[in-house]
């Protein structure tokens, strides 16, 4: 009997996207794939079956309000109901990604029970992934240093899926005509995540008059966007501000260094297409556990890391202009985040959930 994967996901898009890789390979491989998702509501329309779960009231694992422990009942319910019928029909295997939108559903596994496993992007494992990581069939992750945190569970460094659409790598000067820059030329990507970061942005921006000779592409989050546009302009001699990239395999072949938030996905994003970074970790991360990432990605050699209050205009354009101007120190970089990259990471999660 045909096996089908049931993926858990939601929240931000660092934990719907790997989400979506695994179920592309899936779904390549002629597996049924059925997509539970939870959280706030996410925009864009995702090209599998899809149910929404209860989870909607439910932030960072806090159960301290009646609506979030009616909102976390509800889904336990939805995903016993969902999990039962699938059952009935085939046997199922869940693949969970780790954020607290698929702790209804986790719960349901252990009850029914469904055979599971979990994806987790940072190096510090979040709460639902250590609550639940004894009783998985296996922990997929990004980092090695995460095994010290899972100790007694089997634990695997696979890497951190990558969408198909990002995967593509674009010869520089046509990504970059394909996104109208300038063909010529450095350029600095800047990103702040799924939602964009504000602040990331604000300082880029200012930092584009410290450096006439260098481009910078920003992106500044839909909902950062007016507000961003307002200091400057929407474009400049050297800069250009977007609300979203939807080709991001573009803008990271275009660019020449990033500037980023330290999120699981931007690293591994980073990382296959080789593009050296300045990482600045969300300062309000839980637990700080982007700084963690950072860290990690710098002990590589494919990042150097600034934090929050240390960013200024001036600082972050010192620290572009030092690496820009030493080709040699780049290539190293490059050459480090090749080796950090994991280029078949959902393939590999796939066969290991598929043997297990």
């Amino acid at each position: 009997m045909e096996t089908e994967f049931v993926i858990s996901t939601g929240g931000t898009g660092g934990h719907i996207f790997p989400a979506l890789s695994v179920a592309e390979e899936l779904a390549e491989r002629g597996r049924e794939v059925l997509i539970l998702l939870g959280g706030p509501k996410f925009e864009a329309e995702l090209p599998f079956r899809t149910v929404r779960i209860k989870s909607g009231h439910l932030h960072g694992f806090s159960l301290k309000t009646a609506g979030a422990l009616l909102s976390l009942s509800g889904g336990i319910l939805e995903a016993l109901s969902i999990l039962r019928r699938e059952k009935k029909k085939r046997e199922i295997k869940l693949i969970a990604t780790g954020s607290y939108a698929t702790l209804p559903v986790l719960i349901a596994a252990n009850l029914l029970p469904v055979r599971y496993y979990l994806l987790e992007q940072n190096l510090l494992p979040g709460t639902v992934t250590a609550i639940f990581a004894g009783r998985a069939r296996a922990v997929f992750g990004t980092f090695e240093e995460t095994r010290d945190y899972l100790r007694g569970t089997r634990y695997i460094r696979t890497g951190n899926p990558i969408r198909k659409g990002v995967r593509n790598r674009v010869e520089k000067a046509l990504a970059r005509r394909e996104l109208g820059l300038p063909e010529e030329g450095q350029l600095v990507l800047v990103i702040g995540g799924s939602l964009g970061a504000r602040s990331l942005a604000k300082k880029a921006l200012w930092a584009t008059e410290f450096m006439p000779g260098i481009f910078f592409l920003i992106q500044t989050g839909i909902r950062n966007f007016e507000e961003i546009r307002a200091i400057k302009g929407e474009r400049g001699e050297n800069f250009r501000l977007v609300p979203h990239i939807e080709r991001m395999d573009l803008a990271y072949s275009s660019a020449d260094i990033a500037v980023s938030r330290a999120g699981g996905g931007a690293i591994a994003e980073l990382a296959y297409h080789g593009v050296p970074s300045i990482l600045v970790p969300f300062p309000e991360a839980r637990k700080n556990h982007q700084y963690l990432n950072a860290r990690a990605l710098h002990e590589a050699g494919g990042a150097l890391v600034m934090e929050e209050n240390e960013l200024t205009p001036e600082s972050l354009a010192v620290a572009l202009q030092r690496l820009l101007e030493n080709p040699q120190k780049l290539e190293i970089m490059r050459k480090a985040l090749q080796n950090f990259a994991a280029p078949e990471a959902a393939l590999k999660i796939v066969e290991i959930a598929e043997e297990l």
